[in-house]
């Protein structure tokens, strides 16, 4: 009666193990898949930069530059 026990337990915990290890390597796989898809979405931001393209995949323009009356204006309202 005692081996049959101790038989049982060892192949339940076999069964545990198996299970674990398949889900181990489930996660594995999953965290691949995750850390390759980062890789690629970091590489696609720096060539996006790269090429002067801004996050909203509009081309970054520059600063309009202002007029001294603008810039007049703009101090004033700051009040600087």
């Amino acid at each position: 009666m005692e081996e049959e026990k101790t038989e049982v337990k060892t192949e339940v915990e076999e069964v545990v193990k198996s299970q674990t290890v398949q889900d181990t390597e489930r996660i594995q796989a999953e965290t691949e898949q995750l850390n390759k898809a980062i890789a690629e979405k970091a590489n696609a931001d720096a060539r996006a930069k790269i090429a002067g393209v801004a996050d909203a995949g509009q081309p970054s323009g520059k600063p309009k530059e202002e007029t001294p009356v603008e810039y007049k204006n703009r101090i004033e309202k700051e009040g600087i």
